[in-house]
């Protein structure tokens, strides 16, 4: 999975993904720098992920709950 985070400040230090085959999704990886991540999915799954963004003053926002399939 890939990402573009952003911040008004422009000081984004890292961010906290969620994961998984259920909505909402858990954590998946926490306080990650990268702004990509690789995971493990299966054939005919519905995959929910969501991420939050971390900067420098402590502020967090997050993301929508987006979803994929991944067929066959």
């Amino acid at each position: 999975m890939q990402w573009n985070g952003s911040d008004v400040d422009n000081d984004i230090v890292n961010y906290d993904i969620y994961f998984g085959v259920n909505n909402p999704p858990s954590i998946n990886s926490s306080g990650i720098s990268a702004d990509q991540l690789t995971v493990s999915v299966a054939p005919n799954t519905i995959y929910y992920w969501n991420v939050v963004t971390k900067d420098a003053a402590g502020n967090t926002s997050e993301s929508g709950v987006y979803q994929f399939r991944v067929l066959e």
